[in-house]
Parts: structure tokens; sequence; C-alpha cells
């Protein structure tokens, strides 16, 4: 989401400063969040503030000991917050997806913006990645493959899409890995609250090519206006 934080980018002589465009994050943050407020406008809901505090306690809070409970302690916000925080995440009926095209379009428009700006210099890598887990119960998760320890763990496995340009990315969409063990058992699936559209199996690759096509039929073909597009796992 931060990648179109502003309407010019990061200074190059800046990057061996490692904390600097996350300081500008947090400066800018409202700024930048008022302009996806009304992704998360529901029929009888307004979660912007919960958008808001949720990516505030993202920011705050220790790596790898991100939960709702953390995050509610790093966050001023009402004494009924947790239960609000849990439903925003959980059952609210606001769409990522919506989000997500809305930060790709963005995104796009950013990199357009720039004065040497060559939509040739603009790429879309799809790459996995893998998210250490202890227990059973999230989406997904099982004992495989998972790359930030180079070895089969407890983990769940996303795909993801990035928009690149020069040395600037941002992720655009994403796409959860359900593994057979998941995909085969329809109470586990239940359980988890995964949709039922949702539970087909489905290997990396197709998940891959379910982004792209995506993608195309949205946004994608302002920035990569070419008969053709190289996939790469990276």
């Amino acid at each position: 989401m931060f990648g179109a934080c502003k309407r010019s980018l990061v200074n190059k002589t800046n990057y061996g400063q490692p904390d600097y465009a996350l300081k500008r994050i947090v400066k800018h943050l409202s700024n930048h969040l008022e302009g996806y407020h009304e992704c998360f406008l529901t029929k009888t809901s307004d979660g912007y503030e919960l958008c808001r505090g949720y990516i505030n306690g993202l920011l705050k809070t220790e790596s790898g000991k991100r939960n709702i409970e953390r995050l509610n302690e790093e966050i001023e916000m009402p004494d009924n917050s947790y239960q609000q925080l849990q439903h925003f995440i959980t059952d609210s009926p606001w769409s990522s997806e919506r989000v997500m095209r809305l930060v790709a379009q963005n995104t796009s428009d950013l990199y357009a913006d720039q004065h040497d700006y060559r939509s040739r210099d603009v790429g879309y890598i799809i790459d996995e990645s893998a998210h250490l887990k202890k227990g059973n119960y999230s989406a997904g998760v099982s004992r495989q493959y998972a790359g930030v320890v180079g070895k089969v763990d407890n983990c769940q496995v996303g795909v993801y899409a990035s928009l690149v340009w020069q040395c600037h990315s941002t992720l655009v969409n994403c796409r959860l890995f359900l593994p057979e063990s998941w995909t085969s058992n329809p109470e586990r699936c239940e359980r988890a609250g995964i949709p039922p559209d949702a539970r087909a199996f489905k290997t990396k690759l197709e998940l891959a090519l379910d982004m792209v096509t995506a993608d195309m039929g949205h946004w994608f073909s302002l920035v990569l206006p070419y008969p053709y597009v190289f996939v790469v796992f990276l």
C-alpha cells in the first residue's frame, strides 16, 4: 500500500538509511490512507479508523510478534477496540481485492508521473513467500517448504505480485496457497473461513496466472502495453 505514498519517489541518496522510508510512511500515513477511505465503507459501517489503527499497530509492533492483542496494546482506541479490530480483519465485508486494485492503479500512476519514466522499464514480478506459524488453525498452514528458513517447516505460503520500476517496488496482488491437505478437507476450510469458491487446489504457477489474468483485466495494459508477459518466480 505504501508504494504510492507520495507523488515523487524517495531520493536515491537516502537508500543507505534503512529506516528512512518507514519514517516517511509514519509521518504521512494519515494523509496517504485517506485516499483509500472509500474502500472501507460498507452498508452498515465505516471501517476507516479501524484500518488506520490496524496499520499503525503493524508499524509499531515488533516483527514476528504481531497479533491482534499486541496491536491493540500499541494503538490509542476505545476500550472495545480488540473486538472491533478482530471483526474488521475477519468478518467485515470490505473488499481486500478492491484495496489491492487501487494500490496497483495508484502505483502505476505514480511511476508514470516520474520525469524519467519509460513503460518498458516497468516489470511485473511474481514470487512466493512463507510465513512461519506455530499452530494448525491459520488458513493454509502446513508443513511445507519455507524459503525464509530454507527448509520444510510449519508455515503459510503466499504467491505475490509486485509492480517494479527501477529500484522501486510495490505489492499489487497476492494469493494464498492451499495444500491438498486443506482443499480435501471441507470442514477444515469452513472453520478457517475459506470461501467455498476458493477451496479448489491450485499450484503456485496456477495462482500466479490467476493474478496476471485478473490484473490484465483491470489495469495491467496501462503500464505494460505489450502483447506478452514474462512471468518469473524468483
